[in-house]
């Protein structure tokens, strides 16, 4: 997992149960679709807090979240 190697806090996040493997694999997706796209590139901060947001919620209350 890409975001594993680059925000070392989602091992603890997965470990800990405050987000599921589903729900950081999409915010994975969603952060590759942005970069790919050329609509957003997110900062290492950017991307700490997006998972700090995550945490606690469920799939489709991320899913929300995006929109």
């Amino acid at each position: 997992m890409r975001l594993l190697k680059e925000v070392s806090e989602v091992e603890s996040v997965l470990r800990e149960r405050k987000a599921s493997l589903t729900t950081v694999s999409q915010l994975q997706s969603f952060l590759q679709n942005e970069k790919r796209q050329g609509q957003k590139t997110y900062s290492l901060d950017q991307k700490r807090e997006l998972l700090q947001e995550i945490s606690g919620r469920s799939y489709f209350g991320f899913l929300q979240m995006l929109r």
